[in-house]
């Protein structure tokens, strides 16, 4: 079905992939993996001719049902591709018109599909592509801005759901979804392949995920393919040393014992209340605290309300009932100055952070900006030796090489953006640290030492951080404790050492069900 042979892709002098080849039969789940950086999008996008022209010397052949993709002329390529190939890309949010409903960008597309369909049976088709996803039927209603990125994930889905094309493409699927929302969405691909008898190329960083759902593997490195083969054979006795390093990283669950902190709250809600006017769903009656040097984490699946508390902490939306206090003041009381500092002292690390780079400029500007922003006494401390110095340093924490401040942000990759927005929080020293899905976009390697760097600064003394996340795993690394939402309420809480209680809410236990992965853990 899909055939690449040798395909290269350079940059002047520069190769960012040499001599890829790998193949993926008819029906076949074929899983592309490696550090974050090492052209795993780079060769999904080279497949269907998505690479930058400002970078485009390609060579190699892409084969689908006997066309060599990369020889093709647009128009054709353009042809074949809306038939028969669908890409899901790492954040999909970027392909949906923000002022159209979900329903009104479908329509054309299954007009396109079933040209004999009548309006009434194009929307029971829609209809059923939603509820395939676990999507209420209102989504059809709603724009692409009021939907949350575990819910827009899944319409993206959806849309691939009534293409019925022979080749998906899926740019790290799951990488926005809580763990619960994954499983399905996995299972989604695997009965898609098996009604349509299509193939399945993935690139993800989630080795746990490859293990339980791909066929194949290719492990890629700068570039290069170094390992690959059956997916159970090459995870599970790794010949690279890479690849060895990848299978060692991955997340598993542990209970280390730590004392609760008993100080004042940094940061508290009480019967917090918010809900949107037009979906009436939000959060409920939220009350939680959160203790000077304690990270708690926030878990539960897509559409649990998490984002909402994020917003609410950030002071992007204001509480409808209940008060939401830092250090004993409520936000609401805050004077214009005060609200300000608040806003300089509070940063955070958001699920989607592509967008908040600077458009056409060098990284540098956008890792500088809040730091030119912070008051002058503070800025002279922070950057006393010299603002390029102060840059790469961080650069170097977050395990980036300091060149990539004089890049453009489109010219790296997911993980590479993440990592640049998580030194910018931290560069400055805050208060009150909210981290919104931090490590979704790394590969495990990258994500250790992300995680590895943010345990150290939560550890600070005076430094508050809630952590929000799908994979318990993950936010295990950090929190001490833990807040599970659900429909918009709290429906447990607990210390880590009573994670596996019996006492547990049903919900949390098909929460540490779903995180906990045997064979690579």
């Amino acid at each position: 079905m899909l055939d690449i042979r040798n395909l290269t892709v350079r940059n002047e002098d520069i190769f960012l992939l040499k001599n890829v080849t790998l193949r993926a039969d008819n029906k076949e789940w074929h899983a592309i993996a490696g550090p974050s950086g090492a052209g795993k999008s780079l060769t999904a996008h080279a497949i269907c001719s998505l690479v930058p022209k400002s970078i485009e010397q390609i060579s190699g052949s892409v084969m689908f049902r006997g066309n060599n993709l990369v020889k093709m002329k647009k128009k054709s390529l353009d042809a074949l591709a809306s038939r028969s190939i669908a890409y899901i890309f790492q954040d999909p949010r970027h392909f949906f018109f923000p002022y159209l409903s979900i329903y009104k960008q479908w329509d054309d597309m299954v007009k396109i599909q079933y040209p004999k369909l009548s309006k009434k049976e194009r929307k029971i088709e829609m209809l059923e592509a939603l509820h395939a996803v676990k999507l209420p039927d209102n989504v059809l209603k709603s724009y692409p801005s009021e939907l949350s990125g575990g819910q827009i994930q899944r319409v993206a889905l959806a849309a691939v759901w009534l293409m019925k094309p022979n080749l998906i493409i899926a740019d790290e699927p799951t990488s926005a979804l809580d763990a619960l929302t994954s499983q399905h969405i996995m299972q989604l691909f695997q009965t898609l392949r098996e009604e349509i008898e299509c193939t399945i190329l993935m690139i993800s960083h989630d080795l746990r995920e490859v293990f339980h759902y791909a066929d194949t593997v290719s492990i890629l490195a700068d570039g290069r393919i170094i390992e690959q083969g059956n997916t159970a054979s090459v995870l599970l006795s790794p010949q690279s040393a890479l690849t060895k390093q990848l299978c060692r990283a991955v997340p598993s669950l542990y209970r280390p014992k730590m004392e609760e902190d008993l100080l004042k709250p940094l940061f508290s809600m009480k019967n917090v209340h918010y809900v949107y006017p037009k979906t009436k769903k939000g959060v409920k009656d939220i009350s939680f605290s959160l203790y000077p040097g304690e990270c708690v984490g926030i878990v539960g699946e897509s559409g649990s309300g998490k984002s909402t508390i994020v917003q609410l902490c950030l002071y992007l939306l204001q509480a409808q009932k209940g008060v939401i206090e830092m250090k004993g003041k409520s936000l609401k009381k805050l004077s214009a100055k005060e609200r300000r500092f608040y806003r300089q002292k509070t940063q955070a690390v958001l699920q989607h952070n592509q967008r908040s780079f600077i458009p056409r400029q060098k990284v540098s500007r956008t890792f500088l900006e809040p730091v030119r922003n912070i008051p002058v006494k503070e800025r002279q401390l922070l950057t006393q030796n010299h603002e390029r110095e102060f840059a790469e340093s961080w650069m170097s924490l977050v395990g980036l090489c300091p060149t990539v401040l004089d890049r453009k942000p489109e010219t790296l990759s997911g993980g590479q953006q993440q990592r640049v927005h998580i030194a910018r929080a931290l560069s400055i020293n805050p208060s009150f640290l909210v981290l919104d899905e931090p490590t979704s976009n790394l590969d495990v390697l990258s994500q250790a030492t992300v995680l590895e760097l943010l345990q150290q600064k939560t550890g600070d003394s005076e430094r508050g951080t809630l952590f929000i996340g799908h994979d318990i795993s993950v936010v295990d690394k950090l929190a001490e404790r833990f807040i599970v939402m659900k429909e918009g309420e709290i429906v447990d809480t607990f210390h880590k050492n009573n994670m596996w209680s019996q006492t547990r809410h049903s919900y949390t236990k098909l929460l540490l069900k779903a995180s906990t992965w045997e064979g690579l853990a």
